[in-house]
């Protein structure tokens, strides 16, 4: 990645952070994730200590739940952790950014976050097996598509 490259996704990925700032949703938390990905990208092992980066990593793994009841103490409780979860989302994706030019490789996306075809599919509202069918090369619709954009469009 040089300079321009890093400078233009630093300013969209800023953009994105102070446009979903209001508080609602932990998007603003991914950009920041994204962010500091991308310095690490730029920058290299001069960008924070390998324990910060494993910790950084370790950040996304998909939040699991009991089924279909919502317990909405427990989902207050999990506010903090949603946070660190997206901002390690956005890390990897920061970090890989030169890696996620084509939104139709769900694969390796998927990979990258660290998601099973599970995870995957309920990010993007499909079911399991439209996950596979788009890592076998099946086209991606547009809501899920806008989804997946959304992940990368940094």
């Amino acid at each position: 990645m040089d300079e321009n490259q890093f400078r233009s996704a630093m300013r969209r990925a800023k953009i994105f952070q102070e446009l979903y700032s209001n508080g609602y949703d932990f998007r603003s938390e991914f950009y920041a994730g994204v962010q500091r990905g991308l310095r690490r990208l730029y920058h290299g092992d001069d960008f924070g200590t390998e324990g910060e980066h494993r910790k950084w990593m370790s950040l996304s793994p998909w939040m699991k739940h009991d089924g279909p009841r919502v317990d909405w103490d427990a989902m207050s409780r999990r506010i903090e952790f949603g946070q660190r979860r997206m901002r390690g989302m956005g890390y990897r994706i920061g970090l890989n950014y030169e890696n996620l030019t084509d939104p139709s490789d769900a694969q390796a996306l998927r990979k990258i976050l660290g998601w099973s075809v599970w995870e995957m599919s309920a990010w993007c509202g499909v079911s399991h097996r439209t996950v596979e069918g788009w890592e076998q090369g099946r086209p991606i619709s547009d809501g899920p598509a806008s989804k997946i954009r959304e992940l990368l469009d940094v």
